[in-house]
């Protein structure tokens, strides 16, 4: 029986945005393709394929332990179970040739680390009057600066100043999705974690949405006062150099 094509697995790496949109994604994969010059026959073109003798076309032959028969890849031709006079010059008569090639595929939203997407087809030729191999690919998450991921659930730290959280305010706050307006209560303490709803993934079937949890980091007024003068004194820094910048 002729044998299937063998799978193929590749790695994709995402930031955490990609994986919550998903969409389309390139994938460099290495494999083998059938060879054109024989057709992914094996044999120089015009050459006569015969039905390999040892085995009588099975790509097996059986062999006796005492009371055990043990059945064997056939050496002859490799499994195959058919032999080619002359083998093909380009694929010295395998049939296939290594490559690589650039696929589009379709990634769900919401795919999480470790996860295996599944192209059935796009693995590797089986012989001829087999089906190919499957493209396997595993996902593989990178980290990132701000966001973590818990299952749906995003997790971030958010720095206010002394007086926000002391009065409230409604403070910008990034998200996977872009920028939202978050409601920060007057009083706020240090480590109050608050939950903006459905700003999490989707799962794979589409049917719930995880939650962002934003967790407040307080800024004292001495370390933001430090800050500010930083900022300032960087940015008297700049301003001198491009001075004298003119001056050389």
């Amino acid at each position: 029986r002729a044998r299937r094509g063998a799978d193929v697995r590749v790695r994709l790496d995402l930031s955490l945005e990609e994986a919550h949109a998903g969409g389309r994604r390139a994938v460099r994969v290495p494999r083998r393709r059938s060879c054109a010059r024989c057709e992914g026959k094996g044999g120089e073109p015009g050459t006569r394929v015969r039905t390999c003798e040892s085995c009588e076309g099975s790509g097996q032959v059986r062999s006796q332990q005492g009371f055990f028969s043990l059945m064997r890849e056939c050496k002859r031709c490799q499994g195959r179970g058919r032999v080619v006079e002359t083998p093909c010059r380009v694929c010295g008569g395998e049939g296939t040739i290594q490559s690589a090639e650039t696929l589009e595929m379709v990634v769900p939203a919401g795919v999480d680390q470790g996860q295996t997407l599944r192209w059935e087809g796009k693995g590797e030729p089986g012989e001829p009057g087999a089906r190919p191999g499957d493209l396997l690919v595993e996902v593989h998450l990178r980290p990132h600066p701000v966001f973590t991921r818990d299952g749906l659930d995003v997790h971030r730290d958010l720095e206010v100043t002394y007086t926000q959280a002391s009065l409230g305010a409604k403070i910008d706050v990034a998200t996977l999705e872009g920028e939202v307006v978050m409601k920060l209560p007057p009083g706020t303490q240090e480590g109050r974690v608050l939950r903006l709803r459905g700003k999490g993934f989707a799962s794979r079937q589409g049917e719930t949405r995880g939650d962002m949890y934003v967790r407040v980091r307080v800024i004292s007024p001495e370390a933001q006062a430090d800050a500010e003068s930083e900022r300032r004194g960087g940015l008297r820094q700049g301003i001198l150099g491009k001075v004298r910048d003119l001056f050389r």
